[in-house]
């Protein structure tokens, strides 16, 4: 057992199980043989700080139009008045903690409001209201590990990019999740630091920096024990163009204009550590990480995240 392996090497004291971890509650069954990890008691907290615990529930943590820019922020010294007692920074601090630890169904959300921190307004106070409202209804949400996996593979990864999404600048949001058991380990959903012309670009730059975390997750992997030698490890990637440029250097003439560092992945598909494969963007969960999402294909995807419903929650009231 790893407890006697580390006993035998430190002194330690055994309090039996986990069931709290820096505010995240870790549950066991035994029965169907999964753990779930939530943050229920961290999210109360923060609807009962702001006073909105019994607010009515969103289907979403974002609509999906209008969509939210620095047009938002406030023009007028009367408008910054207004916004100056919003606690906006406060509570985004908090979202950020639960978007990184338990609730990668909020990620894009969360990163599209931080856009705004120096400045918010009006509008960029009510999407993030949203965000509660979302959380109001999903309270009981569990990150579920040991469900059915999609592959026979150690770990999944999936990415994903829009083409200039961001109302100011025109940039890309790059997504990208990678899961064990069928539940989220790994995601990130981030404005990328260049201006892409296509979305081979987008999409390729972005299979590169996922291509990054998932050499870092087949060497962790190795050194616990795991054989990822003898096999790639799969990204699934929604465009073609991208998949070929990463199999193919005879396209570098169409894309001799990104740096040369976005290629180290054809350095890794050539040595096979990493095997591109095409999904079809229907099917593509890194999506809920690059754009909001109308409520079927949102609700979709944050299941096939890992996020289950706990059946035997407390019904929470809405008004």
């Amino acid at each position: 057992m790893v407890k006697d392996e580390l006993k035998a090497r430190f002194k330690i004291h055994d309090q039996g199980p986990t069931s709290f971890l820096l505010g995240v509650k870790l549950e066991r069954d035994r029965q169907s043989h999964t753990i779930s990890l939530s943050q229920p008691a961290y999210i109360e907290q923060i609807l009962e700080t702001y006073k909105i615990q019994d607010c009515n529930g969103a289907d979403t943590p974002m609509a999906e139009k209008p969509l939210l820019s620095t047009k938002d922020s406030p023009q007028t010294e009367q408008e910054k008045l207004e916004m100056r007692n919003v606690p906006y920074r406060d509570s985004l601090g908090k979202l950020i903690y639960l978007a990184t630890a338990t609730r990668p169904d909020i990620s894009y959300t969360v990163g599209v409001l931080c856009q705004f921190s120096e400045n918010p307004g009006q509008a960029h106070w009510l999407a993030l209201k949203r965000v509660l409202r979302y959380l109001r209804k999903t309270t009981n949400y569990k990150l579920t590990y040991g469900l059915k996996p999609d592959s026979d593979e150690l770990f999944t990864t999936h990415s994903d990019a829009d083409l200039g999404g961001n109302a100011d600048n025109t940039r890309s949001t790059a997504g990208f999740v990678m899961s064990i058991g069928g539940g989220a380990v790994m995601w990130s959903s981030r404005l990328q630091r260049h201006t892409s012309l296509s979305s081979t670009e987008s999409e390729y730059t972005t299979a590169s920096a996922t291509g990054c975390e998932m050499i870092w997750m087949r060497s962790f992997l190795d050194e616990i024990g795991y054989d990822t030698a003898s096999y790639p490890s799969t990204l699934f990637v929604d465009n073609a163009s991208a998949i070929q440029v990463a199999k193919n250097p005879e396209h570098q003439s169409t894309m001799k204009h990104v740096h040369r560092s976005f290629n180290w992945i054809r350095e890794r598909v050539a040595n096979n550590e990493i095997r591109v494969a095409h999904i079809p963007g229907a099917v593509n969960v890194a999506d809920i990480f690059t754009k909001p999402l109308g409520r079927i294909k949102f609700e979709q995807f944050a299941k096939m995240l890992g996020l289950i419903p706990h059946p035997h929650a407390r019904t929470q009231s809405m008004r």
